[in-house]
C-alpha cells in the first residue's frame, strides 16, 4: 500500500502521522528528537512500508531525522511552510492545528505536490 509520512518537527519531539494514498490516517504518534527517537519512528513506519516522508524543517529541527532516514534509504522531502499555509488557516478548532498540518504533509508528499527533494 502506498503511504506517506508527515512530520511536524519541534526542538524536543516530533509528531508523526502515516497517511494512505487516499488520505486515510493509518497511525499517529510522537517520538523524542533524539537518535533513539529516529530509530523508533523509522521502525514503526516500516510496518506500513512507507514510500516517502515529508518533513517541515529539514534544515532546522528536522535535520537529524532527515539525515537518519536518508542514510537508511528512505526518500525524504522538505515540505515548505507555504504548502501548509492554507491548511493552518482552515484548522480553526483549538488542538486540531497540528493534526491538520501533519495530514497535509502526508497528503502532499504522497501526491508530490509542492515538495522539494532534500535528501536522496
Amino acid at each position: 500500500m502506498k503511504i506517506a509520512v508527515g512530520v511536524d518537527a519541534h526542538k524536543n519531539s516530533f509528531a508523526i502521522v502515516a497517511i494512505s494514498a487516499v488520505g486515510d490516517e493509518l497511525d499517529s504518534f510522537s517520538v523524542p528528537a533524539t537518535p533513539d527517537g529516529f530509530r523508533k519512528a523509522h521502525d514503526r513506519i516500516a510496518n506500513f512500508d512507507g514510500d516517502a516522508w515529508g518533513i517541515e524543517g529539514t534544515y532546522t529541527y528536522g535535520l537529524g531525522l532527515a539525515e537518519f532516514l536518508s542514510q537508511n534509504g528512505v526518500p525524504v522531502f522538505e515540505v515548505p511552510g507555504s504548502v501548509t499555509k492554507r491548511h493552518r488557516r482552515q484548522a480553526t478548532r483549538r488542538g486540531k492545528w497540528s493534526e491538520a498540518k501533519l495530514s497535509c504533509y502526508g497528503r502532499d508528499s504522497c501526491a508530490g505536490i509542492g515538495v522539494i527533494a532534500r535528501h536522496e
